[in-house]
């Protein structure tokens, strides 16, 4: 049984009631992670590929870790839930453990933010105040947002939120204060409208 916990290979019902009574009797949880450890790596990863995030190689392995603590931690609590004779293999036991979990951290790190709110911030980079344009900059969603905007648009607008005022901003893109005004009142609608499209959750 051992090799093939070390191999990673499938194991029965009945090996897998060993490892449980290993880690729970004898507090030698050690079989027990190395024979699920991948299973779990690779339920997390297409968890978060399905939820069409591309960003999660840096979360992984913590993740991974989080689960597993979350499986040992208040006495092994979780563990102790598994029950062998309602029809779910211990390894599918764990697999939705760390289903769950990750969608729960997938939902906090990328909460919805309030379309509201954001709008307000953006009614904001007409408004000549330092102290309103850092609440644009502490807005990550908002920042995504500017950083998806074309190149003309997006140039405007962090030239602005970097403090230049519209004729300096004419001045260095060699550009009339017009067509500086106008890109930037475009941007701002582009902006609004990519938000109520929910762009900034792709």
């Amino acid at each position: 049984m051992l090799n093939n916990i070390q191999k990673g290979k499938k194991i029965t019902l009945e090996e897998e009631r060993i490892i449980l009574s290993i880690c729970l009797k004898n507090n030698d949880c050690e079989p027990l992670v190395k024979q699920y450890w991948h299973l779990v790596y690779h339920v997390i990863v297409k968890v978060y590929k399905y939820s069409k995030r591309s960003d999660y190689e840096s979360d992984i392995e913590d993740l991974v870790m989080d689960v597993f603590i979350s499986l040992l931690e208040k006495n092994k609590q979780k563990l102790r839930q598994w029950k062998s004779d309602q029809g779910k293999s211990l390894g599918n036991w764990i697999a939705t453990i760390a289903i769950n979990q990750t969608k729960d951290f997938i939902r906090k790190l990328y909460r919805e933010p309030d379309i509201v709110d954001i709008t307000e911030l953006l009614d904001l980079i007409d408004m000549d105040s330092e102290d309103k344009i850092q609440k644009i900059l502490d807005n990550d969603y908002l920042v995504k947002l500017i950083k998806k905007l074309p190149d003309n648009y997006r140039c405007i607008i962090e030239l602005f939120l970097e403090g230049y005022a519209i004729p300096i901003i004419a001045e260095k893109l060699e550009l009339t204060k017009k067509q500086v005004s106008d890109t930037k009142y475009l941007a701002i609608q582009l902006l609004k409208n990519n938000l109520i499209k929910r762009e900034y959750y792709k």
